[in-house]
């Protein structure tokens, strides 16, 4: 695997958590206010996270993580991101279903990301595991409970945001040992 994959990945990952723990402490500040910013902000993120990773699906290794799942995905994100940015109010009110189901898929990509890195002994798999089980816990919380779904979207973006912390720093260690 070519460092530069590795890193533009890596950036991704970090791109990705640092914008969720941002919009997760947005919603606990601004509840009111956050679900329609949430929104397009979610919209936002899903168009730009489609794009990146369809195109990494493209540049990537298929060793290192399932190159039709990313992409799959990646068109997922894309046509969810362009709904959300073009009918934001139509959205609101169906929001808690929608994030539910994409917390389901996201939950996925986390165990397989997760796996993949334990499968390469790198320390920070089983991290994911735990992400991808409480990823799942909130997913069926807003899919059960969506009027009180504001605190659990919100503690879902930190969750999630902080797992793709932590794998850009997996994803960074990996470089390195590729480099040696």
């Amino acid at each position: 695997m070519e460092e530069g994959k590795i890193s533009a990945q890596g950036w991704t990952l970090a791109f990705r958590g640092a914008l969720l723990v941002l919009m997760g402490v947005l919603i606990f500040r601004y509840p009111v206010e956050a679900l329609v910013s949430f929104v397009v902000y979610l919209g936002i993120l899903l168009v730009v996270e489609g794009l990146l990773s369809i195109i990494f699906s493209f540049r990537m290794n298929t060793e290192s993580f399932p190159r039709g799942l990313l992409l799959l995905f990646g068109v997922l994100d894309l046509i969810f991101g362009t709904l959300f940015l073009t009918h934001p109010i139509a959205t609101v009110g169906v929001i808690p279903f929608v994030l539910g189901f994409f917390l389901i898929f996201d939950a996925i990509i986390q165990f397989f990301y997760a796996f993949s890195l334990l499968w390469m002994r790198i320390n920070f798999g089983s991290l994911g595991i735990l992400s991808g089980i409480i990823t799942l816990i909130l997913a069926w919380i807003i899919l059960a409970i969506p009027k009180a779904s504001v605190i659990y979207i919100g503690s879902a973006m930190i969750v999630m945001g902080v797992f793709y912390l932590i794998s850009s720093f997996g994803v960074n260690m990996l470089r390195h040992a590729f480099s040696d």
